[in-house]
């Protein structure tokens, strides 16, 4: 018995620190972390959702419809290890049927920037820190695509395999996922959408899965659901008053958001919110029109431009005359005064004041009156107001 018990108690004692040592090898072996399923800061889709989301979509919309066969994406995923990889499969038929893969791979935290190219051939750019969305300038030809950029010549990875030949690698500091396709509608779901509308959608969820893997996440614009459509475009276009007269002016008054293109008809392109004050000669209406990411949007402003009133100027010949003949010498002159400038043509105006001033045997206040008509007169009357004049210093003698 007591030579058991020695042989037990020797026996664990040499036992105990080889299991300590294990213990310790253990503790210090590093445990990867899960990227994957990590929650993010404010419960926007994990790395694993989006993963799924984009392989789903690229299933559908990657690749191009091509005369000689069709380019199809095939198994998209992120790893944990935030590398992303997907297959483009080239099917063609010529003398006879195969297929060419190429395997492409790349780590998400090597990309720089993020551009999507739609239907127009415009492109846009969304930062990868605010997830914003950038009009750039130039046109890509090709159709819909979402390119990405790392700066690194040798960060994205591709190997080419076609049938019976030798896989041969390469690399590029940069890749285009083309978006040609579209799925086919599956009874009983909903209508796949149009390919300018899911591209956008595509390029913020893998800008998404950049910010996640960059240890850069900063909150998105739409973190309820990062994987909606851009915003749509608003605008509002007004004018006050919507009611003028001819040669009166009006303000133009006008405000957008999510657009970088705004034109107003008639003053071309203009900012995002602002005023213009217009006197239009006629009735007008304006229209502006607000371009985006998400769309476009119009409004639509008129104003009614009324003609000046007429004026009844026999009416008021008739008034300045009873006041004259009333002895309202003043009164009169007024009157006369107001019917010159507001129809200037007309003789009868300044014949009219000569004869209320002379009457009165106010000879030099005429001349002054006929003075100061000859400086609102039109040339064709300007002779003969000089002629009055003229007629006035004959009887000053």
């Amino acid at each position: 018995m007591v030579k058991n018990g020695i042989i037990a108690i020797l026996m664990g004692a040499m036992l105990f620190p080889m299991s300590a040592f294990g213990s310790r090898r253990k503790q210090q072996a590093p445990e990867t972390p899960d990227r994957l399923n990590a929650p993010t800061p404010d419960g926007s889709p994990t790395l694993k959702a989006t993963s799924d989301w984009l392989a789903k979509a690229l299933d559908g919309y990657g690749g191009l419809n091509q005369n000689f066969g069709p380019t199809v994406i095939q198994n998209f995923r992120i790893e944990n290890d935030c590398s992303l990889r997907y297959t483009v499969r080239d099917t063609r038929w010529s003398d006879k049927h195969y297929f060419h893969d190429m395997d492409v791979s790349f780590p998400l935290g090597a990309v720089t920037q993020v551009h999507f190219a739609m239907t127009n051939g415009q492109i846009y750019l969304i930062d990868i820190r605010t997830a914003s969305v950038h009009l750039q300038t130039g046109i890509r030809t090709g159709g819909n695509a979402i390119d990405v950029e790392t700066g690194n010549v040798e960060a994205i990875q591709a190997i080419d395999r076609y049938p019976g030949q030798k896989p041969f690698p390469r690399s590029w500091s940069s890749v285009s996922i083309d978006l040609g396709r579209s799925p086919d509608p599956v009874s009983g779901a909903e209508v796949p959408q149009p390919l300018d509308e899911i591209t956008p959608r595509i390029a913020r969820a893998l800008q998404h899965a950049v910010s996640l893997c960059q240890n850069t996440y900063q909150s998105p614009a739409q973190s309820d659901n990062l994987f909606r459509p851009p915003s749509s475009p608003t605008a509002s276009l007004a004018v006050n008053p919507n009611v003028i007269q001819a040669g009166q002016s009006t303000t133009l008054v006008w405000q957008t958001q999510n657009a970088d293109q705004i034109t107003i008809e008639g003053l071309g392109t203009v900012s995002a919110s602002g005023s213009r004050t217009l006197a239009p000669g006629e009735s007008t209406t304006y229209k502006l029109i607000a371009k985006g990411a998400g769309g476009a949007q119009e409004a639509n402003a008129r104003v009614t431009v009324n003609a000046s009133p007429a004026i009844d100027y026999e009416q008021q010949l008739r008034d300045a005359m009873k006041l004259w003949k009333n002895n309202q010498v003043a009164e009169a002159s007024n009157a006369v005064l107001a019917l010159i400038k507001s129809d200037p043509n007309r003789w009868e105006g300044y014949g009219l004041a000569g004869a209320i001033e002379k009457a009165q045997n106010k000879l030099p206040d005429a001349r002054a009156s006929y003075e100061r008509a000859l400086t609102l007169a039109p040339d064709s009357v300007k002779p003969r107001i000089t002629q009055a004049i003229q007629q006035i210093e004959t009887e000053q003698r």
